[in-house]
């Protein structure tokens, strides 16, 4: 068996194999930002509508509190809210950055190896799950910051 050919065996085999081309060392990075992303994710809604109804209001609201039917107008327009920037941000990510950084990140994998960049690619993954959780629970920052951050570090993550 050749050092790149797949292994054979069971599990044991395939563990052993990840040791010996140390690809298990980032197991732990990329656990972290598979975690992460399914902590966040399924609250991410609630914090964005809820942001962008406080900034309508110009106090904090919790849109979850009411019902669809009873809801200030500024929650249901926050949703909208929410979408347009979360559009924004995903179009800038997939197209503008990755257009822009695919040549270069491209051109340093070559140079400096594709393993740097796969680590590199699921750290910056982490960054807007930071920014979410940092203004959830100490408000030191506004969640506006989580957009161009979130459109940075999805399109550079993409190139790995």
């Amino acid at each position: 068996m050749g050092a790149n050919a797949p292994p054979r065996g069971g599990t044991i085999e395939v563990l052993k194999q990840m040791y010996r081309t140390k690809v298990i060392h980032y197991l732990p990075v990329l656990l972290l930002s598979v975690a992460g992303l399914s902590l966040i994710m399924p609250y991410l809604p609630n914090v964005l509508t809820n942001f962008f109804a406080s900034r309508r209001l110009h106090e904090q609201i919790r849109c979850e509190t009411f019902k669809p039917t009873t809801a200030p107008a500024a929650c249901n327009d926050a949703h909208g809210d929410a979408a347009l920037w979360q559009s924004w941000a995903s179009f800038v990510s997939s197209s503008v950055i990755s257009f822009f950084a695919s040549p270069i990140l491209g051109a340093a994998s070559d140079q400096y190896g594709r393993k740097p960049f796969v680590v590199l690619s699921n750290v910056l993954q982490i960054v807007p799950i930071l920014l979410i959780v940092a203004y959830s629970n100490l408000h030191l920052i506004s969640l506006l910051w989580y957009f161009p951050v979130h459109a940075l570090c999805g399109g550079l993550s993409s190139m790995s």
